[in-house]
């Protein structure tokens, strides 16, 4: 009995640092997705800041690309 106990807290750490590793993964992956989408919106913001008829307003459009 005595052998078994530091076997399961080897194994259960173990489990513990892949759900670490697995769930450092997803975060890096949703901060890639944010990121991207945070370009997209600043991308488009930009070409209707372009598209105005105000002069001002359309360099901080070319500014901003």
């Amino acid at each position: 009995m005595s052998k078994i106990a530091p076997l399961a807290t080897a194994a259960v750490a173990v489990a513990a640092l892949w759900f670490s590793g697995q769930s450092l993964n997803q975060t890096k992956n949703q901060y890639a997705l944010s990121e991207e989408g945070q370009i997209t919106d600043r991308f488009g913001k930009s070409i209707e800041q372009i598209g105005s008829d105000k002069i001002d307003v359309r360099l901080g459009g070319i500014y901003a690309l």
